[in-house]
């Protein structure tokens, strides 16, 4: 693996040299930060969702009902 080193070039006469751009400080923490924030809401958002649908729906792995059997028997007059 060769590494090539690049000399620097002047510029142009009458062309003005632009600086090299600058990466902020801390930019790749503030981008994680938008995502786990965006994920923070996707999943409070399915929470939310999740505890309004059991407000109103019941679910049970045990589920018995007590009633009364009455049997229907037809009444036939023929044979």
């Amino acid at each position: 693996m060769a590494t090539t080193i690049e000399r620097e070039t002047a510029p142009a006469p009458g062309r003005a040299s632009r600086p090299a751009p600058v990466a902020k400080p801390g930019g790749n923490k503030r981008t994680v930060f938008i995502i786990m924030g965006v994920v923070l809401l996707g999943l409070v958002a399915i929470g939310i969702r999740r505890w309004i649908y059991s407000l109103n729906h019941v679910s049970t792995d045990n589920a018995q009902v007590d009633g009364h059997i009455v049997p229907i028997l037809p009444k036939v007059a023929a044979t």
